[in-house]
């Protein structure tokens, strides 16, 4: 699917939930008005570097597939397996890379975009994906993966306009991150406190997008419109 049309489906359910009046109150109801940004941050940060490193895991480098969306070898796939088959990563690399590098392998897979925003429920379009990529499934045992991610939100800079080369590029960058983040399958990886962490970036990452529109349109507040959708409190179909 073009990834213009990915865009357009996630501003439409955003504006479909405005237009049903999911208040704010609804959208952001995690209970995260204790700890400041600064704790935050910290809480992050120490939590991934405490993790326990393994020798075994030497790749510390995110994999590079070798066919992408827009060459000639992508146009002539003829089925979504076929495009799938051609990213799936060596099983050896995958057991050998880190779990940042194995983090930021499956957040690049050129298909996560769309099998996640394309599907009328985030959840679901998780599962699909998970089910057809195997490094995923490697992924969502690692017990560091969700808090990884999470440093890797918190990492990823918020750019105006003159700073961002694609501007397309950056704010889908931002949905698939916030997207996933977002999902149960992830979200509830993450410890009590870790959660309440990562509630306080992203409410911090939306202030920041939202005073950058030109560059993030309506998916400035991503995180929270999939929480809320996944949690209950709003139907992307109503």
């Amino acid at each position: 699917m073009n990834r213009k049309i990915i865009l357009y489906l996630l501003c439409i359910s955003i504006l479909c939930i405005v237009f049903f009046k999911v208040s704010d109150k609804q959208i952001y109801t995690d209970n995260s008005n204790v700890m400041t940004l600064e704790e935050a941050i910290k809480l992050i940060n120490d939590r991934v570097n405490s993790k326990k490193k393994t020798k075994f895991l030497t790749i510390n480098e995110p994999y590079v597939y070798p066919i992408l969306p827009g060459t000639k070898e992508w146009e002539n796939f003829k089925s979504k397996s076929e495009m799938m088959d051609a990213c799936q990563i060596p099983s050896e690399i995958v057991d050998a890379m880190s779990t940042e590098a194995l983090t930021l392998s499956v957040i690049n897979h050129p298909l996560l975009d769309t099998e996640v925003l394309s599907y009328d429920n985030y959840t679901q379009g998780f599962d699909s994906f998970v089910s057809d990529f195997d490094a995923a499934k490697v992924l969502l045992e690692r017990e560091d993966f969700a808090i990884n991610l999470a440093k890797i939100y918190l990492d990823t800079p918020v750019l105006n306009k003159e700073q961002s080369s694609n501007l397309q590029d950056t704010m889908l960058d931002f949905i698939v991150k916030e997207t996933v983040l977002a999902v149960p399958q992830v979200f509830n990886l993450l410890k009590e406190d870790e959660a309440e962490a990562l509630i306080v970036i992203a409410k911090n990452k939306m202030k920041e997008k939202s005073e950058n529109e030109e560059t993030y349109g309506s998916s400035v507040n991503t995180f929270f419109i999939v929480r809320a959708a996944v949690s209950g409190k709003s139907n992307r179909n109503d």
